[in-house]
């Protein structure tokens, strides 16, 4: 287990009076039992894989992690080390081994696993602390650049959602690190990343921007992650595509780092992106760092008294539904619960958009669609909707992003072996 002293809390920036309050928070008043809570996942979204197999692990084990993530003590497992790695296969996808281990921090000795575990979780602690140091300055440095040519730029997730929210920024774990920049800046952007060594292998937005929302762009050196630059916040038509990307930016929020500062998005668009992100775009994707982050940005609105300009924003974001749906998934694994005042039914009614996405999701549960079904529907031409089908078909950004340096006769090859690999998705 790590030590308390290995834990300590680093203050700093504009979010310090939120720093180091999680674990003297109130606990949940009731952890759900593990066939309740998997009731309740699988009406969220039926699945048995892309991180919904946690939900298939010993009842023991399941109330353990929902107790931890609920600040209720719970005493760990009684498991053989051979179920403990088995368990242990289904836990570590979802990230967040790094906030257990501080959650656990402050529990009694007998809520802890066993040596070997508590190993594992220290070598995931250290580990998402080294990344998250050098992805912080790497955020930072990126931010200077662009802000001393001009050029206005946020960060999306993590490594910012666990500077600002997160007890330490240690906890968040990432891979890469998501930058949004206005789409009128978008060429400027380019310019100075590949001017600071970043390698853009396929240009996403001069090809098809309509389409795509991103580019990576690919780090020199080493202990640097990739770029994923975003000139709109989400992917899927629907909710989040009124918003403009340079009012989100105008609106954002510095917050200081150890390196320097960076800019993200302010509480209340962080809340709606992330909810729109978890509960719509990536519905059929169980990630307990993504039901964390709701939980702790909830918390944060909540003692800021910020959720009437939540609600106000739900508005332009057209995201009520995904909010409803991230908070009751974080609900239930780990007890957030939104003041009186502030319960859905008060909310702004829903919009077109969330209209629009909703009817295409429950086409989808009902095996009636695919995801490119919503995707044709807003585009506006029929030579847009052939080449969005060719571009969900054979993916030539991973194809061209993942193996770079192919000759010209090698490509048909790897078109081909991405078409059957998402052909074998769409089946399953």
């Amino acid at each position: 287990m790590l030590s308390s002293c290995t834990l300590q809390v680093n203050i700093s920036g504009n979010y310090s009076l939120w720093r180091g309050i999680h674990l003297t928070g109130s606990a949940s008043k009731s952890v759900p039992l593990p066939e309740e809570l998997r009731q309740y996942c699988r009406n969220y979204f039926p699945s048995k894989k892309n991180g919904f197999q946690i939900l298939d692990t010993p009842d023991v084990f399941l109330s353990w992690v929902t107790g931890i993530l609920h600040r209720t003590p719970v005493p760990a497992p009684e498991l053989s080390a051979e179920e403990w790695d088995r368990v242990m296969a289904f836990l570590s996808p979802h990230g967040i081994i790094p906030y257990l281990s501080y959650l656990l921090s402050a529990m009694p000795p007998d809520c802890h696993p066993p040596s070997h575990i508590r190993k594992l979780f220290t070598i995931q602690y250290l580990r998402s602390s080294f990344h998250s140091t050098h992805a912080l300055q790497q955020a930072e440095e990126i931010c200077r650049t662009c802000e001393e040519c001009g050029v206005q730029v946020l960060i999306l997730k993590s490594p910012a959602i666990g500077q600002a929210y997160y007890p330490e920024p240690s906890l968040r774990t990432g891979s890469d690190i998501d930058i949004l920049v206005a789409p009128e800046q978008y060429a400027d952007c380019r310019e100075l990343l590949c001017r600071s060594g970043y390698d853009l292998r396929y240009d996403t937005y001069r090809i098809m921007p309509r389409f795509y929302h991103h580019a990576c762009y690919f780090p020199q050196g080493k202990n640097k992650q990739v770029i994923e630059l975003h000139w709109r916040p989400l992917f899927l038509p629907g909710p989040g595509d009124r918003v403009n990307p340079a009012d989100l930016i105008a609106r954002s929020e510095k917050i200081q780092t150890s390196h320097g500062h960076i800019r993200m998005l302010d509480p209340a668009d962080a809340l709606m992106y992330t909810a729109i992100h978890m509960g719509l775009f990536h519905e059929p994707v169980l990630r307990l760092s993504w039901v964390c982050d709701i939980h702790l940005i909830s918390e944060y609105i909540t003692s800021h008294d910020l959720w009437p300009e939540v609600m106000e924003r739900s508005v332009e974001w057209q995201g009520k539904n995904a909010v409803e749906r991230s908070v009751g998934l974080a609900r239930q694994w780990t007890g957030l619960t939104l003041p009186d005042a502030y319960v859905f039914s008060k909310w702004p009614e829903a919009g077109s958009d969330e209209g629009f996405a909703i009817t295409h999701m429950e086409r989808r549960r009902a095996g009636e669609e695919l995801l490119l079904h919503q995707i044709l529907a807003k585009m506006p031409t029929y030579p847009m909707k052939i080449r969005a089908m060719y571009h969900w078909a054979f993916r030539p950004d991973l194809v061209h992003d993942g193996r770079p340096g192919l000759r010209w006769w090698q490509y048909p090859v790897e078109y081909t072996r991405m078409f059957y690999s998402n052909y074998q998705q769409i089946r399953r």
